[in-house]
Formats: structure tokens, sequence, C-alpha cells
């Protein structure tokens, strides 16, 4: 199963202040790392998504 170091969930409005400039800070150290819109699909529920790219992250906390 292919796994990632670090799932990015974020509102729409922080995409491009927060989000994408996090997203390719920590690929640049190399981790493996899913950003929320490559991982939605078209008619999916968000809910769905969200736990399916949870699912594939080497570990995770909530809080």
């Amino acid at each position: 199963m292919y796994s990632r170091d670090v799932f990015i969930g974020h509102a729409s409005e922080d995409k491009a202040t927060h989000a994408r400039p996090l997203y390719d800070a920590l690929n640049r150290l190399g981790l493996s790392v899913s950003l929320d819109e490559a991982e939605v699909q078209d008619g999916e529920s968000l809910s769905k998504s969200v736990g399916r790219a949870l699912a594939v992250l080497r570990s995770s906390s909530c809080s």
C-alpha cells in the first residue's frame, strides 16, 4: 500500500497563502505530501475523500 507522510486538508481560501507554501516546503524536505485537491474525486463526499487520504498516512494525529 502506498503511504504518505503528511496530508494537508485546508479551507479553499487558505490554499494560496498557507496550504500550497506548506506543501512545497515539506516536499523540499523530502516528505511525501498529499494536498486535498489531489485526493478529492469528482462526485465524492469530502468526508470520504479525507478518510481515504488519512488511511494511507504512515501515522496520524487529530486535534
